[in-house]
């Protein structure tokens, strides 16, 4: 099985096996998240990545100490899974949106037309659950460092940035969408 023949690699400290057994490790955990739960890709992906970090870690630092790994594996993605799902059902807002509107000195509206504004807000309605809440705290804290918004949401900061950089591209292809003629 790929997740068992992943933790060899690792163990092994195998660079080339690790990135084999990996990519179908996270092909095989993808689909479990998404057939058996529903979950969306992104969930999925986001799921897994953070699954798989903290296995790495573990079996890196000797902490590792299953009969089953693969069981282990899916069962710890299975409950990432959850934990995202459960800690961002909040909807995006217009209160959220116009957050900075109340501040005329950093409003950063004032660099885009009302028609971008407006476009912005249908895609942010868009996106599933989790990418709502990741950028609905980017919105109302544009400061925060990546650390602080790893914390806020409970993953690594190398996530932070893969998630804010896939959410603003899908955010921009939206927008893009609806200002061109069909």
């Amino acid at each position: 099985m790929e997740i068992d023949s992943l933790v060899e690699a690792i163990k092994k400290n195998n660079p080339q096996e690790i990135n084999r057994w990996s990519e179908k490790a996270r092909e095989v955990l993808i689909g479990y998240l998404r057939a058996r739960f529903g979950a969306s890709y992104d969930d999925a992906q986001d799921s897994v990545h953070e699954t798989l970090a903290m296995v790495v870690e573990k079996i890196r630092e000797n902490r590792f100490t299953t009969d089953n790994p693969g069981g282990y594996i899916l069962t710890s993605a299975r409950n990432e899974y959850f934990r995202i799902y459960h800690a961002n059902k909040n909807k995006v807002s217009d209160e959220v949106l116009d957050y900075r509107a109340k501040d005329p000195v950093s409003n950063p509206h004032e660099l885009v037309d009302e028609d971008t504004v407006g476009f912005l807000r249908k895609c942010i309605t868009k996106l599933n659950d989790a990418s709502r809440s990741f950028i609905e705290f980017i919105l109302t804290n544009p400061d925060a460092k990546a650390e602080d918004v790893a914390e806020e949401f409970g993953t690594s900061t190398g996530n932070v940035w893969t998630r804010k950089h896939r959410i603003g591209q899908k955010l921009l292809e939206c927008i893009n969408g609806m200002k061109s003629p069909v």
